[in-house]
This record gives structure tokens, C-alpha cells and sequence, in this order.
């Protein structure tokens, strides 16, 4: 989506009251879910119920546990796990997980989980969606005369599925009507609240 934008000076996990997640709707709609993140120290996800959360891991007192590993890739191994367990099972699966490090210092570890999602055919199955809170702060980018540009415009991708696009034709429609336009995490949060209202669903 080329012009999904940030909302206000704040990133988008900082203010949980006004973009809450979706996850109760999800879980009303009778979907597992689940949740992580690589910081969950922050506490962004402390009031929110789901079947699945990766909290004890990655906190402070236990960090020395992850040893070499970072908490980025225990976020990554969760969520391969979950979808190697819920994603040709029988209920619906929808899954939150955050990354609070920055996403360009972990891109080749990025792409190799990207490639292995692809490998297990998540995204024959299921809708992925993948975003972030900001654009580039640091760096080169930001020398630039349309530094703000790039920091107010993170990255906003949703893949869907074919069987997707075939029984749901005009969300398809919109989603490509729309991708050109003007979006901000409101539009992200109405678009997945909408999504767990279909029916024929698998997985996000």
C-alpha cells in the first residue's frame, strides 16, 4: 500500500486505547490467536486475552537466557511453530507478532523467514500482513530534502491468498482500488475488524 501513513508524532504501539487490536474480534469470531513480541517489556500487549502469548522468554530478569540469539528470532521461531501447528488445521488461526528492533538491521534474517513462511505455503493459505509503525529515521535517507516523506510513510504489504480473491472478489477490488491512496493504521485496523467478519476464512 503506497500510502499507508503514520498518525500523528507517536508510533503506532505507543497508543494501544486508541488503535486497540483487533485480536477479541478474531477471537469472538472463533479463531485461535496468538501474540508476541521481541520486547514485551514495553507492555504493549499486557491487556490483551489470546490462546497464545509469548511473554516469559524475551523479559528482562530472563534475557541472559537468550544467550546468542535475539529476541527478534525467538518472535520469528513462535510464529513459525504456530503456523506449522494451525495452518491447515480445522479452526482459524490469527496471529499478532511485533518487532519493536529496528527492521533494517535484520533484514537478511527477515528474508530467510519470509522464504521459509513461503516454503510451508502460508501464503497460499492464509492473509499476511506485513507493516511497520515508521519510516527510516536514521541513515542516509534522512540527509535527504524529503526526509519527513520517508519517516511519515512506513511500509504497509498484504498478500492474499487465491482462494481468497476468488470467494471474496471485491475485497480484492478495493484492497487494489485503494493501494494508491491515502491510508493511515485506522484504515489497517477496519480492513482486519472486516476480515474477521467473512466467512470461508483460514488464517491471517
Amino acid at each position: 500500500m503506497r500510502g499507508f501513513n503514520t498518525v500523528g508524532d507517536n508510533k503506532l504501539m505507543d497508543c494501544p486505547d486508541r488503535l486497540s487490536f483487533v485480536l477479541q474480534d478474531f477471537k469472538l469470531a472463533g479463531y485461535v490467536t496468538a501474540m508476541s513480541e521481541d520486547r514485551p517489556e514495553k507492555g504493549m500487549c499486557q491487556r490483551h486475552t489470546v490462546d497464545h502469548y509469548l511473554r516469559p522468554m524475551p523479559m528482562p530478569k530472563l534475557r541472559r537466557c537468550l544467550r546468542k540469539r535475539r529476541g527478534v528470532e525467538h518472535t520469528l521461531d513462535y510464529y513459525t511453530q504456530l503456523i506449522e501447528r494451525y495452518l491447515r488445521g480445522s479452526q482459524p488461526f490469527f496471529g499478532f507478532f511485533w518487532i519493536h528492533a529496528e527492521a533494517s538491521h535484520h533484514d537478511e534474517l527477515l528474508i530467510d523467514y519470509l522464504k521459509r513462511f513461503e516454503v510451508l505455503g502460508l501464503y497460499e493459505e492464509a492473509i499476511v500482513v506485513l507493516f511497520s509503525d515508521h519510516g527510516m529515521r536514521f541513515g542516509n535517507l534522512v540527509k535527504l530534502r524529503d526526509d519527513q516523506l520517508e519517516e511519515r510513510q512506513p511500509m504497509l504489504f498484504v498478500t492474499l491468498p487465491k482462494w481468497f480473491r476468488q470467494c471474496h472478489p471485491g475485497f480484492f477490488r478495493a484492497l487494489q482500488l485503494n493501494r494508491h491512496r491515502l491510508s493511515s493504521p485506522y484504515d489497517l485496523k477496519m480492513t482486519l475488524k472486516h476480515v474477521a467478519t467473512l466467512v470461508h476464512m483460514r488464517g491471517i
